[in-house]
C-alpha cells in the first residue's frame, strides 16, 4: 500500500463531510498538524486511531488501509438522479408553501373580521404573519446557513412590529417600554446562543452548557427589568426553580464536556 493513497482518501472523505482539519483533529484528540501530515503523506495515523478515524469519516478501517474508494458501491441510477440531485428545489417549494399558508391565514382572518363588523382585529395576526414570514423563510431556504439572516431580520423588524402593535392597541399605557426591554433581552439571548453554537460547533456539550447559562442570565435579566418597569417582585418560587434547573443543566453539560474521552492517550501519528 502506498501512503499517498491513504492521504488522498482521508482528505477527500474529510471534505465530503464538511470537516476542517482542526475539527477532525478535535474529534480524534490529536493536533491539526497531525491531520495535515496524514493528508500530505508525511506520516500515517497510529493503528489505535484507525477505528475512530474511520468513524469520523464515515467509512471503515479496511477502506482506509486499502487507500481506495469502495469498488462495489452501486452506481447511481441515471433515471432517478434528476429527481434527487437538487435539494434546493425542495427548499424553495417548502418556502413557497409556508408563505402561501401565512397568506391564507391572513386572508381568513380578514374575512372573519369583515363578517363580524370590521373591527380591525385581523391586523394583529396579519402583522404577526408578516414578521413570521420574514424571519422563518431563511432557515427553510438555506437550512443552518439561514439562521444568521433570520436573526438579523428579527433584530431589524421587532422594533417596528412592536411600534405598530402599540399604535393599533392605542391604550392609555404604551406597551413599548416593556415590549422593547423583553425583545432586547430575548435578541441578546438568541444571538448569544447562536455565537456559542458557532464557536463550539465541534463541541455540542460545551455549546449547550453556554446556552443554558445564557438562558439563566436572560431569565434573571427579564425578571429584573419587569420588576423595575411594573413595580412587581423580582423573583418568585417558579423563577428560582427555573434558574436552579438551568444552572444545574449548564454544570452537567460542562462536566460531561470536560470528561476525558476514551482513547485520548493514543498517539497522534
Amino acid at each position: 500500500m502506498e501512503s499517498i493513497q491513504m492521504g488522498r482518501l482521508i482528505r477527500a472523505l474529510r471534505r465530503e463531510r464538511g470537516l476542517t482539519q482542526k475539527a477532525l483533529a478535535q474529534q480524534l484528540h490529536v493536533t491539526d498538524k497531525a491531520v495535515s501530515k496524514w493528508e500530505r503523506d508525511l506520516s500515517c495515523p497510529d493503528i489505535a486511531l484507525l477505528g475512530a478515524l474511520a468513524g469520523a469519516l464515515g467509512t471503515t478501517a479496511d477502506r482506509l488501509l486499502a487507500g481506495e474508494p469502495e469498488q462495489n458501491a452501486p452506481a447511481p441510477d441515471a433515471k432517478k438522479a434528476p429527481a434527487a440531485r437538487d435539494p434546493q428545489t425542495l427548499r424553495r417549494r417548502c418556502a413557497a408553501v409556508w408563505v402561501l399558508l401565512l397568506a391564507v391565514g391572513v386572508l381568513v382572518c380578514g374575512i372573519c373580521d369583515l363578517s363580524t363588523g370590521g373591527r380591525g382585529w385581523a391586523l394583529y395576526p396579519a402583522l404577526s404573519c408578516l414578521l413570521a414570514g420574514a424571519v422563518t423563510v431563511w432557515p427553510i431556504l438555506r437550512g443552518a446557513k439561514g439562521i444568521f439572516p433570520a436573526l438579523l431580520w428579527l433584530s431589524v423588524l421587532i422594533g417596528p412590529f412592536l411600534y405598530a402593535l402599540d399604535r393599533l392597541i392605542a391604550a392609555e399605557a404604551s406597551i413599548l417600554p416593556v415590549g422593547l426591554a423583553a425583545a432586547g433581552l430575548g435578541l441578546a439571548l438568541l444571538w448569544g446562543c447562536y455565537g456559542a453554537a458557532r464557536h463550539w460547533r465541534t463541541r455540542p456539550l460545551r455549546a449547550g452548557a453556554a446556552c443554558a447559562g445564557l438562558c439563566a442570565a436572560a431569565n434573571l435579566a427579564v425578571n429584573l427589568a419587569l420588576a423595575r418597569l411594573l413595580n412587581t417582585p423580582m423573583l418568585d418560587g417558579w423563577d428560582l426553580l427555573t434558574l436552579g434547573l438551568l444552572a444545574a443543566l449548564a454544570a452537567a453539560l460542562l462536566l460531561l464536556d470536560l470528561r476525558p474521552a476514551g482513547g485520548s492517550g493514543a498517539g497522534q501519528g
